[in-house]
């Protein structure tokens, strides 16, 4: 993230739309775990389709299906977890 960034405070279910407006594109996410309450970072993408094996997407309207490229592995994260998203140059807190 540059250092000259915009940073904006929003509401959580702004969340997945940020996400989806960057379809394709890169961004992070800093979130709370769901299992063990730990404050985990992920770079990302949504919409990757090359390492899927199968199976059926979970489409809940609380949970998004990322890809993180540092581990290789897709990640689900509930959006009332999230804490802050970077995308296209911005900062979002929530």
């Amino acid at each position: 993230m540059k250092k000259n960034a915009v940073v904006y405070n929003v509401s959580r279910n702004v969340a997945r739309k940020i996400m989806e407006k960057c379809s394709g594109r890169f961004f992070g996410i800093t979130y709370i775990t769901k299992k063990s309450g730990k404050v985990a970072k992920l770079n990302g993408r949504l919409n990757v389709t090359k390492y899927l094996k199968g199976g059926k997407e979970n489409r809940k309207e609380d949970l998004i299906t990322a890809f993180d490229v540092k581990s290789g592995q897709y990640r689900k994260v509930f959006l009332d977890q999230v804490i802050e998203i970077n995308a296209d140059n911005k900062k979002f807190i929530f």
